[in-house]
């Protein structure tokens, strides 16, 4: 028998109780959007925290911290060596220490923590000024939000204004063959002056950031940490090895997504079995209903059997009705579930809008997972209706005609 008429066949049987296939069909679809509805949060947040956490460019750089100054210095041999590493594009060096400062026209001292770096470094750290430009020469700064802040000055009125710097660079750091080397100061603190070219964001601290040159203006001659450009994301974990061989230490932003994407896995599995459970009652519901849809034609597939359709067939037949449930019920579920999710990602981002603050995207539903729910759907209406189809087949013909 041809599979279109017994898809025909199917459909009309189906559609025979209106009422009970619609709200068979509604019950499988509210277990599919509630896990397409719940799964697709989990994906939404694990996103938006992701995005918070790193950018794209961010999984080609490694961050080679100076775990021990004496014997493995991040000084400028040391950035050769880095950079003679296959695959190993760029190496941009970094200090951090600590400092204190006074703008012109402000008697009080602000206690500051001082960032020296290239403009690329800060590039790589995905640091942008909120005004005026990152230094690039040595007598530039910018400084962090947090301090005209704690001044109650204007951000914008800090520009171009001249501050005193007095920096407690770590005497490890400093290069005592250096032309600006006083060693008649005290040990560690090296004084110089500097133009405020931009503000950065807030920090955790108020913060100076200069350009790497700024630094020879205290002395310094090695460097605390480094950012390592590689040239493709394939190749970080030879690259990270070889530095490793060399005897520096390595971190790679990579570790944390992967240690994130592990605890949203859970997450999202946790999420979607509250949505298997209603999935599980429709599954029960749609069995129920295939058992008395059985049981109210044992005399219809008695006749079907002597006029000729075979075993076979009938198993078609009853398989077929429990497919299109689920098929109806899926597809209308994953519409559903998407659509309440995209309704509450449109609601939140004009919520930004109207904050002015960015779009913000808690609901998203990746192209594989929706077709795998799908298909999922289509596996529990074969469970569903195996059984009632293979007791529609052992059904004896004469029995069935003689069925009261």
């Amino acid at each position: 028998m041809k599979t279109t008429f017994l898809i025909k066949f199917a459909i009309l049987n189906f559609w025979g109780h209106k009422l009970r296939a619609i709200l068979t069909t509604l019950a499988v679809t509210i277990g599919i959007a509630s896990i397409i509805f719940l799964v697709s949060l989990g994906f939404g947040l694990e996103k938006l925290v992701t995005q918070q956490v790193v950018n794209f460019e961010a999984f080609t750089i490694i961050d080679v911290p100076s775990a021990n100054l004496k014997t493995m210095s991040i000084d400028d041999a040391a950035l050769a060596r880095l950079k003679s590493i296959p695959h190993i594009t760029d190496v941009q060096p970094s200090l951090s220490f600590a400092g204190r400062f006074k703008a012109e026209d402000n008697a009080s001292t602000t206690e500051v923590v001082v960032n020296g770096a290239s403009s690329t470094y800060y590039q790589y750290s995905s640091l942008r000024p909120t005004i005026g430009s990152l230094p690039t020469a040595e007598g530039e700064i910018d400084v962090s939000n947090d301090y005209a802040k704690l001044l109650n000055l204007d951000a914008q009125s800090l520009i171009g204004k001249k501050i005193d710097l007095e920096a407690l660079v770590p005497t490890e750091y400093l290069d005592h063959a250096s032309a600006g080397y006083d060693a008649s100061a005290q040990v560690g603190l090296r004084k110089a002056d500097y133009k405020i070219v931009g503000i950065v964001p807030d920090q955790k601290t108020p913060t100076v950031v200069m350009d790497v040159s700024g630094l020879k203006r205290l002395s310094v001659g090695s460097f605390s940490s480094s950012k390592v450009k590689v040239d493709n994301q394939t190749n970080v974990a030879v690259v990270r090895k070889q530095i490793e061989n060399i005897g520096y230490s390595t971190e790679y932003v990579g570790d944390t997504v992967s240690q994130i994407t592990q605890v949203f896995s859970i997450f999202r599995i946790v999420l979607g079995a509250f949505g298997l459970v209603a999935l599980a009652v429709a599954a029960i519901g749609t069995f129920n209903t295939l058992t008395i849809s059985l049981l109210e034609r044992i005399r219809e597939i008695g006749l079907l059997k002597a006029l000729g359709m075979g075993n076979r067939d009938i198993y078609k037949l009853f398989l077929s009705e429990s497919l299109f449930i689920s098929l109806i019920g899926g597809v209308l579920g994953i519409i559903i579930g998407v659509g309440i999710g995209q309704i509450i990602n449109s609601i939140l981002s004009y919520m930004a809008s109207q904050a002015h603050a960015d779009n913000v995207t808690i609901f998203v539903t990746p192209l594989a997972f929706g077709i795998g729910t799908a298909v999922f759907s289509l596996l529990v209406g074969f469970l569903t209706g195996w059984y009632p189809a293979r007791r529609a087949v052992k059904t004896d013909a004469l029995d069935a005609l003689r069925y009261e």
